[in-house]
């Protein structure tokens, strides 16, 4: 579909987009951030418009992947433009495979292979580490506000709501939350990409690239993995899945991993779970979904009391 920008906010306020021969929106994954696949002759182009002035925290990112000789689409441009607000950044267009396509056609031996070159990449990020204590004083109050704001909205669903959601004992997942907090906070913070899911990152002639990485920030190493908890768990392609993240976890420690890392997981899935829930707020439709499609993780896995992954 090709858009005319004469028309549309806010890519008619930006130059980059004069005289291409195509641009079309992009609706993959789940970033708030609009995004547009441009053509110009034989060049391909993929555009991020932000909300806000990102110029210094995008340059930041952009230094430590940098310095960590870790494989990113180039930056090609960006600005920020204050009469609308917004920040674009355009990156050279990665003719790769995502790791949802390539789960989709290679074979769980392969797909490992791949996780492994994964893990060996974020490895990289232990370099970068963050204030202890400054991580946990913070991290303290994001888990408790993150535990009242699902009592309250659980209980605003049951007043607005003649569906039942389906039983999760919050309570008995906070002591288990509380308690696997511990394993996360015995690994110092370090950088973090904050989002590796099969779709954030894209492998071309075998190596890794990492995209959506504005979100980028110092935390604990197993909050990266909170695609986890959408991948491997259900559906026709669950080994596959698997297969991919037991690579990456494995390059990530060398080939064996620690059982505390185990723990780090299951907390992230809780994690997961909670924020969620912060995120839509008082959405109903998004409160039963988030209910429904963690419950059966949850059940399946005792609620994470002294429980290691099978798949490992």
């Amino acid at each position: 579909m090709v858009i005319d920008v004469k028309d549309i906010e806010p890519i008619k306020e930006i130059e980059f987009f004069n005289d291409m021969d195509n641009i079309e929106q992009d609706f993959r994954g789940h970033s708030r951030a609009l995004r547009y696949v441009c053509t110009k002759g034989n060049n391909k182009y993929f555009i991020k418009i932000y909300e806000n002035d990102r110029i210094m925290d995008i340059n930041e990112i952009n230094n430590i992947y940098s310095k960590l000789e870790i494989c990113l689409a180039e930056t090609i441009e960006m600005g920020y433009i204050e009469n609308i607000n917004k920040t674009y950044v355009v990156y050279e267009y990665i003719e790769g495979n995502t790791l949802y396509e390539l789960a989709r056609i290679l074979s769980i031996e392969d797909l490992e292979k791949i996780g492994v070159k994964i893990g060996r990449e974020l490895k990289k990020f232990q370099k970068i580490i963050g204030d202890k204590e400054k991580f946990k004083e913070e991290f303290d109050k994001e888990i408790n506000n993150l535990m009242c704001n699902s009592i309250e909205l659980k209980k605003f669903y049951e007043n607005n709501s003649n569906t039942k959601l389906p039983y999760i004992d919050m309570n008995r997942l906070f002591e288990s939350f509380v308690k696997l907090k511990e394993f996360i906070y015995l690994q110092n913070p370090t950088f973090i990409h904050n989002d590796i899911n099969f779709k954030n990152v894209i492998v071309k002639d075998e190596i890794p690239y990492f995209i959506d990485i504005d979100g980028g920030k110092i935390k604990s190493r197993a909050l990266d993995f909170r695609g986890n908890c959408w991948y491997g768990w259900t559906g026709d392609n669950i080994e596959k899945d698997r297969a991919i993240y037991r690579g990456i976890y494995r390059g990530l420690f060398n080939g064996e991993v620690p059982i505390e890392f185990h723990k780090e997981l299951e907390f992230t899935m809780i994690y997961e779970f909670l924020l969620r829930l912060k995120q839509y707020g008082e959405d109903m439709e998004q409160i039963e979904y988030s209910f429904n499609r963690f419950k059966p993780i949850f059940d399946k896995t005792c609620y994470f009391e002294d429980y290691i992954f099978e798949w490992f």
